[in-house]
C-alpha cells in the first residue's frame, strides 16, 4: 500500500507541475513559433554585430513580433463572456 501512495503522490505532483496547453493550438504551431522566435534572436544578434542603428531597430521589432505570436499561441484570448439574464 506505501508503494502505490507514494507513486500516486509522485504522478499528481508531476501532472499538477506541468502547465497546461490551449486545447486549439497544436504542438507544432507552438513548434515553429518558437522556431521562428530562435530565428529572429540569431538575426537580430547579426544586425546588433553590424552596428548599423537602423537595421537594429527594425531586426528588433521583427524580434518582438515573434516573440508577441508566440506568446499568442501559448496564451490564446478567451472566448467572450454574455451576460445572459437569469429569472
Amino acid at each position: 500500500m506505501r508503494n502505490y501512495r507514494g507513486a500516486l503522490v509522485a504522478i499528481v505532483s508531476c501532472c499538477l507541475s506541468v502547465p497546461v496547453m490551449a486545447v486549439d493550438t497544436h504542438a507544432s504551431e507552438l513548434r515553429r513559433a518558437d522556431e521562428a522566435v530562435a530565428h529572429q534572436t540569431m538575426i537580430t544578434r547579426r544586425a546588433v554585430r553590424t552596428g548599423d542603428a537602423a537595421t537594429i531597430a527594425v531586426e528588433r521589432a521583427k524580434l518582438q513580433a515573434a516573440q508577441a505570436v508566440a506568446w499568442g499561441k501559448r496564451h490564446p484570448a478567451g472566448a467572450p463572456v454574455e451576460a445572459v439574464a437569469v429569472k
